[in-house]
């Protein structure tokens, strides 16, 4: 097969269309729009034939040490198939299996599709929905699947082609339809993804009767913050809303760890680790004059000779001095580092200041840099 004049056939015709264009009547452009289209659907067939036969050839070591390649027939899965193709189909490689699998599928269960592709009556997201509804399906049974629609499957956008084809299935096979909705009711999840500018994008497939409910909830709630004037339009007061009724149902705690170690001489410093915060050279933990510190009570004198009053030499019971090294502020008005972030949101991503994950700070197992690897 020579690719190199294919190549340049299609340049040469794209040349001469971009010269040309302008002289071209309406009608005429429409032509060129689907030839154009027929050719793309022709070229994904060519392609699905090639990525599923690319995965039924394997290498081999021979026992002289010579590396031998074998074709094992369609349907066999080479390991490093998707990354052999990912370069040259410019995706990455979890596309390029997908892919691979959808070339697989749709020859070895409904190689009709493809055929449909190669002629230009179907086209490659149309052949997805056909490959996707019929893969829970037997052979024999999607087989009939395609068969039954394959005269209408050419006039019908995805949306509609995908409905018919969930009817049709329920008509051939109603017992495997039934267990995949099943196992499609336990497969239910949510997953997150970081966005851009400081958004995120969460996908969710939820049980339906749950979802009604919390949908309604969720607009009604919405439309609250829109005649409140929080929000432009329903959709964005959904998001807020969503959130908020989320938020007003839990309680997030973010644990802040210190950044400063511990003294290991066991000195006494006040809660910013300066043993001498006055700087006259008396210490954090006692006045001048000998006092209590913070504790409240009045320093006796140095003399008690000059005293107008003798002095007990016995401290009030109920008067307990501040441990020295207390890291609690004894300003009530001042909150402490910890409660500080307790009222931080899990999903907003931030993290302690030491760097290690907060056990609240949002980073759910599977996800790193904002992002769920799935």
């Amino acid at each position: 097969m020579n690719t190199t004049a294919a190549t340049a056939t299609l340049e040469g015709r794209f040349a001469a269309l971009r010269a040309g264009a302008h002289e071209l009547s309406m009608e005429e452009l429409l032509d060129v729009i689907e030839l154009a289209q027929r050719e793309k659907d022709a070229a994904s067939a060519r392609q699905a034939i090639a990525l599923a036969h690319l995965s039924a050839w394997d290498t081999h070591r021979q026992e002289d040490g010579s590396v031998t390649e074998i074709h094992h027939g369609l349907g066999h899965q080479r390991l490093d198939a998707p990354e052999l193709a990912a370069p040259r189909l410019g995706c990455s490689v979890h596309v390029a299996e997908n892919r691979i699998l959808d070339a697989i599928r749709q020859m070895t269960r409904t190689p009709a599709v493809v055929e449909a592709m190669a002629s230009g009556v179907l086209d490659e997201q149309r052949a997805r929905v056909v490959t996707e509804e019929t893969e829970y399906l037997s052979p024999e049974s999607a087989a009939e699947v395609v068969e039954r629609i394959q005269d209408v499957w050419g006039q019908l956008t995805t949306g509609p082609l995908r409905r018919l084809l969930v009817r049709t299935a329920a008509q051939v096979d109603p017992e495997a339809v039934a267990e995949h909705a099943a196992a499609e009711r336990e497969r239910r999840g949510l997953t997150r993804r970081a966005g851009v500018n400081g958004t995120d994008h969460w996908r969710g497939d939820f049980r339906v009767e749950d979802a009604r409910a919390a949908w309604a909830a969720v607009t009604e709630r919405a439309r609250e913050l829109v005649r409140a004037g929080h929000a432009d339009n329903l959709a964005m007061a959904r998001s807020d809303a969503m959130m908020e009724l989320i938020l007003e149902h839990c309680d997030v705690s973010v644990v802040v760890h210190a950044t400063r170690a511990a003294d290991p001489n066991g000195e006494a410093h006040d809660s910013h680790g300066d043993p001498d915060p006055t700087g006259d050279g008396t210490g954090g933990d006692s006045n001048p004059a000998g006092g209590d510190g913070d504790s409240g009570i009045p320093a006796a004198p140095t003399n008690p000779t000059d005293a107008d009053e003798p002095v007990s030499s016995s401290r009030d019971a109920t008067s307990t001095p501040q441990t020295s090294g207390s890291a609690q502020n004894a300003d009530p008005a001042t909150p402490s580092s910890a409660a500080s972030g307790a009222s931080s949101f899990a999903g907003s991503g931030s993290s302690s200041r030491s760097g290690s994950a907060s056990p609240g700070s949002g980073s759910l197992p599977g996800q790193r840099g904002g992002e769920d690897l799935v």
